[in-house]
């Protein structure tokens, strides 16, 4: 029917349409929220002397997903994220060493696979010298090929030398 020399429009197309149109839009943006919140697990900052500069890091786990991001930053710039896929971080200890230029982590990391299995990883992030070092049986941050299956990782006790030096 022809009404003012146009066709009427139906309801579907005047009022259904346009309403799913929104409600798919809603719900995707809702997902896609949902799918990347986190929360912090831990974090802490430095200032230097004169308050110009501010340094630190950050651990957070996702709300749906086992998987956390650690990232360490400085006010000038420097950011290193990392996440880590299947694995969630459930206990910290954090101990600012080196006059505070230097903070170490002992992360208690759960492995979500199989075998859901708790193992620690130790690291130490000198923010002076852009440094990371880490100590875990998790491959974690390593490259593990075959190129690099002979090289050797840093072992617990070379760890231990790293963190002992560090703390004078």
């Amino acid at each position: 029917m022809l009404v003012n020399g146009h066709k009427e429009r139906g309801v579907i197309s005047t009022y259904v349409i346009p309403v799913l149109s929104l409600a798919t839009g809603f719900l995707l943006i809702t997902v896609v929220l949902v799918w990347n919140a986190r929360f912090t697990v831990a974090s802490d900052e430095k200032t230097d002397d004169l308050g110009y500069y501010s340094y630190g890091y950050k651990i957070e786990k996702y709300y749906v997903r086992n998987t956390f991001r650690l990232t360490f930053w400085s006010s000038r710039g420097m950011e290193f994220v990392h996440e880590q896929g299947q694995m969630t971080v459930e206990a910290v200890e954090q101990r600012w060493i080196k006059n505070g230029a230097a903070i170490y982590l002992n992360l208690q990391i759960k492995y979500h696979d199989s075998i859901v299995k708790t193992q620690p990883a130790r690291m130490i992030f000198d923010f002076h010298r852009g440094e990371i070092h880490t100590s875990s049986r998790y491959t974690l941050w390593r490259n593990f090929d075959n190129a690099h299956k002979g090289e050797d990782w840093m072992s617990d006790t070379e760890f231990d030398e790293v963190l002992s030096k560090l703390e004078k």
